[in-house]
């Protein structure tokens, strides 16, 4: 990311400069996948980091405050659909991932 002229600096994780990323290279219509921002069901799809930070209640906490953050910094310039079939993201329009698709296919 660091090699285009964009500035995601202030991002906090990469689900945030990935979405900052694409908005800044266009994208008008974002779909998220996977950004249930909880650890309900664990830390990872994957099971912990050896040996590495993983996300506790407060990481996640900050997590959803930063994507809030990036849901007001884009408001009325990218439509962000959050489809993630689990989520505590709350920030974004959740849809179906065949509604989202529908949806920003027209």
């Amino acid at each position: 990311l660091n090699l285009f002229d964009t500035d995601t600096r202030w991002a906090f994780n990469s689900g945030q400069r990935s979405i900052l990323f694409a908005a800044s290279l266009g994208a008008k219509n974002i779909i998220l996948l996977g950004f249930d921002c909880s650890i309900n069901g664990g830390s990872h799809w994957h099971g912990d980091h050896v040996g590495l930070d993983n996300p506790t209640a407060e990481s996640v906490t900050r997590w959803r405050g930063e994507f809030a953050n990036t849901a007001r910094a884009l408001a009325g310039k990218v439509n962000i659909i959050n489809s993630s079939r689990q989520t505590a993201l709350k920030c974004f329009r959740c849809l179906g991932l065949n509604e989202a698709l529908r949806e920003v296919a027209c």
